[in-house]
């Protein structure tokens, strides 16, 4: 993961020197325009990885072929639907959100080539449930440490030749089309067999896919909107200039955020097939203590952003990208609450209770949008992040610590409060730094740097030392844990 961030920052300083402000907010644009296309997926493709479980713990042969048949079938049919609905909107979408005329044809090249890239990219989407559901997760992740420097170097090589925008377009093409081809090889010398069955495929299939993709495709609505919504609001209301001020502002946290997550969720396939296994209440031990544990980290790494993203955004891109202390503060926080969030939203897929989590999700999309915009209008970009952080305070991060931790037999409401307790002064502290001492640092980006890390390091200590505490709990409940289950769940 750290590689793929790191190429992604490499890719964000290529793109703010060699294009306009305004040819970048293009780009931020039309990724997150066709984002929603991928709605149009139904919720199927993140329902694999769930649904092939079953079938690879029994090792019956004729369902895993059909499975895999129908999963095959289905993506690509969804990722043609993609690209034909997308060829019939792309006059009016760009017209709708008022892109200069003379940027529409760059608009409209990016748009087809992001389509087909979507489309090409649907089927080979079957490859990373399989590894899921092996317990060979980990496999997808290291796919793209390869492939994002050869998305770069190309990147790199095309903007030098003149392409401009459409640089990334062919630079992540390739990028899809490696990393899908190295899942297809890893399927294939993995433990299982797979191959194409239309006769195996039966009507209860079909109707077990479907009925569990809804609510999971609901839940993927919410979520494309609601991180979709964000460029297209700035972009609306703003202008292109304020979208590319807000996506390279949020650039070096939503990839934090990222990095975060992955620990965590490195260890749900383990969780998932230990659960089929019966051993829930190791599950919910180990549980426990890595979500406190990631929810510390979270708070550490807020308090890293709030310090260093500032200057970050200055030396890496250029001075005039970035969007303010208060976006930059909020933002550190959205990341922190999203964490929470996220570890105990793991319930709600594990035990397959996705009703009542689906209708709090879409009632939070309508009202982190609402919020959002009129946060926009009141104080600008940085009404991004507070919208959402509003949204999540009012409703879903207490929705899933209740209703997931009693899923997943955690109650954790003590041990928040602890945490949090002890992470508001840090917290704090670099918040009110962020605002008073920009006039007083340096002038050399490297001094301020290595003050803002030294810093951040002290006001984290506490939060250090209790993680490090924690994790020495958690390796123990681990090896204990690892010893109870067959060798092909260990990671």
């Amino acid at each position: 993961m750290a590689c793929v961030v790191v190429t992604s920052l490499l890719t964000m300083r290529l793109a703010t020197g060699s294009l306009t402000k305004e040819e970048f907010g293009l780009w931020s644009f039309t990724t997150q325009s066709v984002g929603y296309f991928l709605l149009l997926d139904f919720g199927v493709s993140n329902s694999l990885s769930r649904l092939f479980g079953e079938p690879l713990a029994s090792g019956d042969q004729r369902s895993i072929n059909s499975w895999f048949t129908l999963s095959v079938g289905v993506l690509a049919l969804q990722g043609m639907l993609i690209l034909a609905a997308g060829m019939l909107l792309r006059s009016w979408v760009l017209e709708w959100f008022n892109i200069p005329i003379e940027l529409r044809p760059q608009a409209s090249q990016l748009w087809i080539a992001f389509l087909v890239m979507q489309a090409v990219n649907f089927p080979l989407r079957v490859s990373s449930a399989i590894l899921y559901a092996q317990n060979r997760a980990y496999l997808s992740n290291i796919f793209p440490l390869v492939t994002s420097w050869i998305s770069l170097l190309l990147f790199y090589w095309m903007l030098k030749h003149g392409e401009g925008v459409m640089a990334y377009v062919w630079s992540s093409g390739t990028g899809v089309v490696l990393a899908g081809l190295a899942g297809i090889i890893a399927v294939i010398l993995g433990p299982d067999r797979f191959r194409f069955s239309i006769v195996g495929v039966s009507q209860s299939q079909i109707k077990e896919l479907f009925s569990y993709s809804f609510s999971v495709f609901a839940v993927s609505i919410a979520v494309q909107v609601v991180f979709s919504s964000q460029a297209l609001i700035i972009t609306k209301m703003l202008g292109l200039a304020a979208g590319a001020m807000y996506n390279v502002t949020s650039r070096l946290p939503l990839l934090a955020m990222q990095m975060l997550w992955r620990p965590f969720d490195a260890f749900c396939p383990r969780w998932q097939t230990a659960h089929c296994a019966g051993l829930d209440q190791k599950v919910a031990s180990e549980f426990g203590t890595m979500s406190r544990i990631s929810f510390l980290i979270s708070a550490v790494v807020a308090i890293g952003l709030i310090l260093i993203n500032p200057i970050f955004v200055t030396g890496w891109a250029k001075g005039d990208y970035f969007g303010g202390s208060s976006l930059n503060g909020l933002l550190a926080l959205f990341i922190m609450i999203q964490t929470l969030g996220h570890c105990y939203s793991f319930g709600f897929t594990l035990h397959k209770k996705m009703r009542l989590f689906t209708k709090v999700v879409c009632i939070s999309t309508v009202l982190a949008i609402c919020l959002m915009i009129m946060g926009v209008k009141w104080l600008g970009l940085a009404g991004i992040p507070a919208g959402l952080l509003a949204t999540d305070l009012l409703l879903c991060v207490w929705f899933n610590v209740i209703q997931g931790g009693a899923l997943l037999g955690v109650k954790a409401g003590r041990s928040i409060i602890s945490d949090l307790a002890l992470a508001t002064c840090p917290i704090g502290a670099s918040l009110m730094l962020s605002f008073y001492w920009k006039d007083s640092l340096p002038s050399n980006l490297w001094v301020q740097f290595a003050l803002a890390s030294l810093t951040a390091l002290i006001l984290a200590s506490p939060l250090l030392w209790r993680i490090w505490k924690m994790g020495v709990v958690f390796y123990r409940k681990k090896e204990s844990f690892g010893n109870q289950m067959p060798d092909h769940l260990h990671i």
